[in-house]
């Protein structure tokens, strides 16, 4: 990807972060998880839960990352140990 292609989508993908909307659904979708959490029926259910819980908040760090064009080794390490 080139340095221009990285701004413009570092630029589309803060637009949609500071529209509010784009969080909002990340909230309703946490809170999904989390209710399917508290009406798990067994341990592999709560654990399923738990990790679409992670993969979720991975993805908006990701994505918080790329809206300022920035996002380090650390980062890339971080989101590869989500299982």
């Amino acid at each position: 990807m080139t340095p221009e292609e990285r701004r413009v989508r570092a630029s589309r993908i803060r637009e949609a972060v500071q529209d509010g909307v784009l969080a909002s659904v990340f909230d309703e979708v946490k809170q999904q998880f989390v209710d399917e959490w508290e009406a798990a029926r067994d341990s592999a259910e709560r654990d399923n839960c738990w990790h679409a819980v992670k993969v979720l908040n991975a993805v908006r760090q990701r994505m918080g990352a790329m809206s300022s064009d920035r996002l380090d080794q650390h980062e890339v390490t971080a989101i590869r140990r989500i299982k």
